[in-house]
């Protein structure tokens, strides 16, 4: 699977870089959402893991430009947060489109659980269309 990592924090991406590499998958890498639509421009992912709170554009917003763009909405899309996933975060990413919240860390089987889950929620349109922040 070819999955992109978007996290603001190198550490975090570059540990979820090397779970998932040890087990064959290719793995992407982006600071924040603006770098990852970037890059969704370029390569083509099946996966997106995102955490919430990043610079620029954090992972909600990311999740809802991903679920509105049509080439781009059957990409797997799953929140993996440790700083906020409160219910309420997890009904607004799930709203947006996300498949799967999960919280960090998680064991690597915990990860590829989510993303194989989320290949059918992903085919799901959001709930609702949330207006966009300035």
């Amino acid at each position: 699977m070819r999955i992109l990592v978007v996290d603001g924090h190198p550490g975090n991406r570059e540990f979820t870089r090397a779970q998932l590499e040890g087990i064959g998958h290719h793995i992407f890498l982006a600071n924040n959402g603006v770098e990852a639509l970037l890059l969704l421009e370029h390569e083509p992912i099946d996966a997106i893991l995102s955490d919430i709170l990043m610079p620029r554009m954090n992972g909600c917003r990311l999740c809802g430009e991903v679920r509105r763009a049509a080439r781009f909405r059957d990409i797997r899309f799953v929140i993996y947060t440790s700083t906020r996933l409160s219910a309420a975060d997890e009904t607004v990413a799930l709203d947006l489109g996300a498949s799967k919240c999960v919280r960090k860390p998680a064991p690597t089987r915990v990860l590829l659980e989510a993303l194989e889950d989320s290949a059918a929620a992903s085919r799901r349109p959001p709930k609702r269309h949330l207006r966009r922040p300035h």
